[in-house]
């Protein structure tokens, strides 16, 4: 069942090692190219049935964020299919608004020391952690945008 997020955070904030991954052109992107922004961090596999439940409302809140440009979602599969593979399942699966990432070689989950998906980290302004949930988050509520901001801004 997926949970909402909290309104606030319970933690410091936590420094994170240099993620990196790829783009939808094969480029390679760092956590740090959105620095100054609030990101959502959804890491997640098109074989997950979990993740894959996620993804409409992942989309929704994508749509809901982008004319303010303030939160950047980036879910990146962990799939070793790559960006194909996520092409195609956006496609079969009618995901708009959402940009495509990925980590073939599963680096993040091994920096993060996570075996598991989806798990979604909550990034505050100065690149460090806020939050991390495991397990499908419900993104499409009206509020998630404020909650967001308050789990950044402390």
């Amino acid at each position: 069942m997926p949970v909402d997020l909290p309104a606030r955070r319970t933690t410091a904030p936590r420094a994170l090692p240099d993620l990196s991954f790829l783009d939808e052109g094969g480029s390679t992107r760092h956590l740090a190219d959105w620095h100054g922004r609030i990101v959502v961090l959804n890491l997640w596999a098109t074989w997950c049935q979990p993740c894959v439940a996620e993804m409409p409302a992942l989309a929704a809140l994508a749509r809901q964020v982008s004319p303010e440009g303030d939160i950047a979602v980036l879910p990146v599969s962990i799939d070793h299919g790559g960006v194909d593979l996520v092409r195609r399942f956006y496609r079969s699966h009618a995901i708009e608004g959402l940009r495509i990432f990925s980590d073939p070689h599963m680096q993040i989950p091994t920096a993060l020391r996570e075996d598991g998906v989806p798990v979604t980290l909550v990034i505050d302004r100065a690149g460090r952690e806020v939050l991390r949930i495991v397990g499908p988050v419900r993104w499409d509520p009206a509020s998630a945008p404020g909650r967001l901001h308050a789990l950044a801004d402390g």
